[in-house]
């Protein structure tokens, strides 16, 4: 159903999450314990073509992860469960129409055990679009989405250290039309850690093919580089 929304509460909440917004990596302002790292999450979007949606918000309500376990207990025989600890401790919520390019939105911070981590789980509450003609559309979210994602993960916490991951949400591919044509949109997440930009690179060079007439240029090519979502293209044959 399509509405108008109070947009100065919108510029308000805005305003807020704006001034988590950068490319850098967030500093921390107390060491954490012995045997401790600190982890900081950011959120991207791949480039869009989503011609018909000028803004897609969403409100990312938790995010957190379970320590690895620290095994079986002997006295009872039943294994030991860490706490899960939350890296969203209040809802976020931002653009991901705004989130190309290499831009990054802080989501959120928190001290963790040091160890391997393969896998973060996250919660959206809600989802909206404003269209290209201005008008503003709710997003459904499927249920099962609302009480949260795995995602699959990779990263290291060291003692001491700071580290940095990067989600990528890739609007295009999580909003849908359903049916096409209806005005009624349904966002089935897609979203997968990008790569660490350190490790992150692009190749470009030049295809040649040989023929019966000789060795024929078939174009450029470019291996993508994860981070930015550059596509490789074929011009040739």
């Amino acid at each position: 159903m399509k509405f108008q929304r109070n947009w100065a509460a919108l510029a308000v909440a805005l305003g807020l999450a704006g001034l988590a917004w950068g490319c850098g990596k967030d500093s921390t302002s107390s060491t954490p314990p012995v045997g401790s790292g600190t982890l900081n999450v950011r959120v991207t979007d791949d480039p869009v073509d989503l011609t018909q949606i000028s803004h897609l918000y969403v409100t990312f309500d938790r995010l957190y992860l379970f320590p690895e376990r620290a095994g079986q207990d002997s006295s009872s025989g039943h294994d030991d469960h860490p706490a899960p600890i939350e890296v969203i401790t209040s809802p976020t919520t931002l653009d991901l129409v705004s989130l190309s390019n290499g831009l990054t939105a802080a989501l959120g911070s928190a001290t963790l055990p040091e160890g391997t981590y393969r896998s973060v789980n996250l919660v959206i509450s809600y989802s909206w679009a404003i269209l290209a003609n201005g008008d503003s559309v709710d997003v459904t979210i499927p249920s099962g989405d609302t009480r949260g994602l795995k995602i699959v993960t990779e990263f290291t916490v060291t003692s001491g250290g700071v580290s940095e991951i990067t989600l990528d949400f890739n609007a295009a591919a999580s909003l849908h039309e359903v049916p096409p044509g209806s005005g009624h949109y349904v966002l089935r997440p897609v979203i997968r850690q990008l790569p660490d930009p350190a490790l992150a690179a692009s190749i470009a060079g030049h295809v040649w093919v040989q023929t019966d007439s000789g060795l024929v240029s078939a174009g450029a090519y470019l291996v993508p580089n994860p981070r930015f979502g550059h596509h490789g293209r074929d011009r040739g044959n």
